[in-house]
């Protein structure tokens, strides 16, 4: 019988290599946790999704919108 569970390796291969942000869209802690996570980040005052910004907390990983899902929860802390 095969475990199913994702390994180490799978997990740190799932993470995006970049996370960008507005400003406006995270607190101030999840800020502080972004910046602290082991991926690299950028910080905008505006990525130009203010539609997607207005309805929800997201993250653009590697260049793809993000919005209401696990990663963004446990990037942000939440």
């Amino acid at each position: 019988m095969t475990d199913d569970a994702p390994s180490e390796e799978d997990e740190r291969d799932a993470r995006p290599r970049l996370v960008e942000y507005c400003l406006a869209n995270v607190t101030p802690s999840q800020r502080a946790r972004l910046d602290d996570a082991d991926v690299r980040t950028r910080s905008v005052g505006c990525l130009d999704r203010c539609g997607t910004c207005h309805r929800s907390q997201f993250l653009v990983l590697d260049g793809t919108v993000v919005v209401d899902d696990e990663r963004v929860r446990r990037l942000a802390g939440e």
